[in-house]
C-alpha cells in the first residue's frame, strides 16, 4: 500500500498495487474540530483515524493528534475534542499518544496501579519528557520540599507524577518508591 497527502488540496490518497485500487479521502469534508484545524495529515491508521498536526488559536500543537474520520473523538464525554482537552490543559496526555490519560486508564490502554489517575508509565516522570531517568530527580526533590518551585520550573507538568504510593500527594513515603522506579523501572 502506498500513501500520499496533498496539502494544497487536503486530499489523502492510498494505492494498493496488488488490486490496482485507489482510495481517496477528502480531508476538507471532515468536521472541523471545535478548537482548531488539521494543518497536516501524516497517516490514516488502521482504525480509520487521521493522524496529523493541529493548529489551535493560530499556534501549532507540539505533537501529532488523532481524529476519527467520522467526526471528533471525545473519549471522556466532556463535550470537547480530545486534542482540544489536551491542548487547553483540561486533560493530561503524559504518554503522548493523543488521548487523555483518564481515557487511557478507563479503556485499559494504561494501568494505574496506585489509583491516582496517573498512568503507570508516567509515574516518576517529574520533568514530563516521557522518560524516567536521573533528570527527574531534581523535579522530585522540588515537588517534595517546594511545590511552588516545582510548579514554576515544570509548568504544565502534574506534580502527582511523584505520587508513587497513590495518596494524592508527594511526601516522604514516596521516596523509596521513586528510587525503586528509577533503579528498577516499572
Amino acid at each position: 500500500m502506498w500513501s500520499c497527502y496533498d496539502p494544497s488540496s487536503r486530499v489523502w490518497w492510498d494505492y494498493d498495487p496488488g488490486s490496482d485500487v485507489w482510495e481517496i479521502t477528502d480531508l476538507n469534508e471532515l468536521a472541523a474540530p471545535s478548537c482548531g484545524t488539521l494543518s497536516m495529515a501524516w497517516d490514516i491508521n488502521d482504525a480509520g483515524q487521521v493522524v496529523g498536526h493541529w493548529v489551535v488559536d493560530g499556534q501549532p500543537l507540539p505533537r501529532l493528534f488523532v481524529m476519527d474520520l467520522e467526526g471528533e473523538t471525545n473519549c471522556n464525554g466532556g463535550g470537547t475534542l480530545d486534542a482540544c482537552d489536551i491542548a487547553q490543559g483540561d486533560s493530561e496526555d503524559c504518554n503522548g499518544n493523543g488521548y487523555p490519560d483518564e481515557c487511557d486508564i478507563d479503556e485499559g490502554f494504561s494501568g494505574d496501579d496506585n489509583g491516582n489517575g496517573i498512568p503507570n508509565e508516567c509515574q516518576g516522570d517529574m520533568n514530563c519528557d516521557r522518560l524516567l531517568n536521573g533528570l527527574d530527580i531534581q523535579g522530585f526533590v522540588w515537588a517534595l520540599i517546594d511545590p511552588v518551585k516545582y510548579a514554576s520550573e515544570y509548568s504544565g507538568c502534574n506534580i502527582l507524577h511523584g505520587d508513587m504510593d497513590g495518596y494524592n500527594d508527594v511526601d516522604m513515603a514516596d521516596i523509596p518508591l521513586f528510587i525503586d522506579a528509577l533503579l528498577l523501572g516499572f
